[in-house]
């Protein structure tokens, strides 16, 4: 695990831990909801019409030996971003993919979308892709975890997983800015990518993405280059640990430690 102020790398070697669910009222404050909260919450949804409330993972603790989860309320997760209201402890359980595939030359490329200016946060921001909440309705686990995946690709991103691909969870990265914790599934694409292919959105989850594209590690470098905020935190943490960004310490995921842009290690 990185630490820091920042989003965190946890390190998953066996895939997705064991998963404990909590009841409702177990081992957490009262989950009260005053009139205060309600303000707050109205206030959001009177800017940001794509909001709504529904159930939600929220994680307790996670660690490769165990995922602890209960459910929770969107609109708990929203709020803790207005100081009036501050940290609830409700952090999102998510996933988000790790497109990793190859173009005709055989350069290394990852997929990367930019966030639309209605999302939750890191408005206009580029992140590895694609990425969502798992439904509380399905029992957590792989086959939920693989669901998400394949609906958040074709809803994001306009893809279909190709049938010999597989995804596998590699690391977590908790987000303390976000209040979340992303799963990260790494999935391998078979088929050579076309860096051209540039996504620009204008269907029914357009507000979600409004770009992406397979991305080469010389391009992330030249994106942090000419803006080094150009990438959301957490993401930034994701290509520090797989060794696109600085050096990894060992290979990790991508197994490509000839990719770091700094010959004398990073963090």
């Amino acid at each position: 695990m990185r630490k820091g102020a920042g989003p965190e790398v946890i390190d998953l070697p066996a895939g997705l831990p064991p998963v404990r669910v909590l009841p409702r009222d177990a081992d957490v404050p009262a989950a009260f909801w005053s009139t205060t909260h309600e303000q707050v919450w109205s206030e959001m949804l009177d800017a940001n019409g794509q909001l709504h409330d529904g159930p939600i993972w929220a994680v307790r603790s996670i660690g490769p030996d165990a995922l602890v989860v209960q459910a929770d309320r969107y609109k708990r997760l929203a709020v803790q971003a207005d100081p009036r209201i501050g940290d609830l402890g409700v952090r999102l359980l998510g996933v988000k993919g790790l497109l990793v595939g190859r173009d005709a030359s055989g350069t290394e490329r990852i997929r990367l979308a930019r966030r639309g200016g209605q999302t939750r946060i890191y408005q206009g921001l580029w992140e590895t892709a694609p990425a969502g909440g798992i439904d509380v309705r399905q029992t957590l686990g792989h086959q939920a975890v693989r669901e998400t995946l394949l609906s958040e690709l074709h809803e994001e991103l306009g893809l279909t997983m190709p049938q010999d691909a597989q995804e596998r969870i590699v690391a977590a990265v908790r987000d303390p800015i976000a209040h979340s914790i992303d799963l990260i599934a790494r999935i391998d694409w078979p088929d050579a990518v076309n860096p051209r292919a540039t996504l620009c959105h204008t269907g029914t989850h357009a507000w979600e993405y409004i770009a992406s594209a397979w991305t080469s590690p010389q391009a992330v470098a030249a994106m942090l280059a000419n803006n080094p905020t150009t990438l959301s935190p957490p993401t930034l943490a994701v290509l520090r640990w797989v060794g696109w960004v600085g050096c990894a310490r060992k290979e990790l995921a991508l197994q490509s430690p000839h990719l770091c842009a700094d010959p004398h290690g990073g963090p």
